[in-house]
């Protein structure tokens, strides 16, 4: 994907980081960084994470926003369940070695 989202503080300093930025972008599609300019925190999200994100937002805002809806209820106090939203789940069980004699 060419599709590249970069994230700064803005602190109006005298500080350029347009070097920083455009060395992070060589190996990274979201770069999001930390006040000094130094640590992208989106160093592991995936731009398909980005979009997922937002999707969700957009469903939580407009679900808060619903005078039909009990939205904060549905929003923050209702479980989701981690099974149907994904098609497939892979669990690994690793055997245990006792250090018997």
């Amino acid at each position: 994907s060419n599709e590249r989202i970069v994230m700064t503080w803005n602190h109006n300093s005298d500080r350029d980081h347009s070097d920083i930025i455009t060395s992070y972008l060589e190996k990274f599609d979201l770069v999001f960084l930390d006040e000094t300019g130094f640590l992208n925190l989106f160093h592991r999200v995936s731009i398909n994470a980005l979009r997922e994100l937002k999707e969700e937002a957009s469903r939580s805002a407009s679900c808060l926003d619903s005078p039909m809806l009990d939205g904060f209820n549905d929003v923050f106090l209702q479980p989701v369940e981690f099974i149907p939203k994904y098609d497939h789940i892979i669990s690994f069980k690793y055997p245990t070695f006792s250090n018997s004699s």
